[in-house]
């Protein structure tokens, strides 16, 4: 014999847990609203066109980072991803992140900046010598902690035979959506640039 389940009614629950779950069911619908505000900003460029127009609310560009916390259980596991490493002397980076901390612009890369620096490029264990800088028009690219690079090497040292690198920001290619786009004209036997998502740490971070 199965005991039937009596359904409990909202207005019978007891008014502390009522008031626990309005609050409750109003906080997913905020989160909810909050997320999809972000990934509209993000998705459509407005978060970089505001911070472009604003100068001073640059921080702007920084708000869709927020949704990163979804994806807070992959840092605890082991990363899939090829692993680049960019070895390089701490002043001159420390004083190329100064010279790049000017806030959201185009075509506005400091002529100190927009030179290269010697490095040692890692990839499994073996050494490259190269040079880099940052790159792109704008400063999505390399006005922030995590920038984008061009990485040429020597004649004499190619890395998998190519002689210039580089290393794009996910953010400015929508993560996956021009990937997916190069694999779907691979499969129509169109000619597409050689892309794939790495992990970069520079100097050991």
């Amino acid at each position: 014999m199965f005991k039937k389940i009596k359904k409990i009614k909202f207005n019978e629950l007891p008014r502390i847990w009522r008031r626990r779950l309005v609050i409750f069911l109003f906080l997913i619908v905020l989160i909810f609203m909050v997320s999809g505000f972000l990934f509209w900003l993000e998705y459509t460029g407005r978060d970089e066109a505001m911070a472009y127009k604003y100068k001073e609310l640059s921080i702007i560009n920084y708000l869709p980072k927020i949704l990163d916390v979804y994806f807070l259980p992959l840092m605890f596991g082991k990363s899939q991803l090829p692993g680049y490493e960019i070895v390089i002397d701490k002043n001159k980076l420390d004083e190329l992140y100064k010279e790049t901390d000017i806030g959201y612009c185009c075509n506005c890369l400091p002529e100190e900046a927009d030179k290269y620096i010697n490095a040692q490029f890692i990839f499994e264990g073996k050494s490259y010598p190269a040079s880099i800088k940052p790159r792109g028009d704008c400063s999505n690219h390399w006005g922030y902690e995590k920038k984008s690079w061009r990485i040429k090497f020597d004649d004499e040292a190619l890395f998998s035979g190519e002689k210039q690198l580089d290393l794009i920001i996910p953010s400015d290619r929508e993560f996956v959506a021009e990937y997916l786009n190069n694999y779907r004209a691979k499969k129509f036997g169109l000619v597409v640039p050689e892309m794939k998502f790495v992990e970069l740490k520079i100097n050991g971070i």
